[in-house]
């Protein structure tokens, strides 16, 4: 089966790139991962641990109509995202749910 190809977008694109194929305009990620995803097609990436990260993201694209927090904590990622979030935005925040606690000889489910 053939790879299926977007506009502006060559044949030899690299199949992962989810960023180009989604139009996503910036991440945050953690600073080693800034290289991979630039390769991929994101025009902005940003380090989640750096202090003035909201305030940078809002200078760099001032009205985000879609977000997606895949790793998303019920306290802090809802704060930052009503900072970032316009008017009409729509938000997603994909939380993780342990159904069973970690014990000494078994891993998290």
């Amino acid at each position: 089966m053939q790879e299926a190809h977007y506009p502006g977008q060559s044949p030899h694109h690299h199949p992962n790139t989810r960023t180009t194929r989604f139009g996503l305009e910036s991440t945050l990620v953690n600073r080693h991962h800034f290289d991979p995803l630039r390769s991929y097609g994101a025009q902005n990436v940003f380090s989640y641990k750096y202090d003035a990260v909201v305030s940078n993201i809002t200078k760099t694209s001032p009205k985000i109509m879609f977000i997606l927090d895949c790793i998303g904590s019920k306290s802090a990622s809802l704060h930052h995202i009503a900072k970032i979030a316009a008017r009409g935005s729509r938000a997603a925040v994909l939380l993780l749910v342990i159904a069973t606690a970690a014990g000494d000889l078994e891993s998290p489910m």
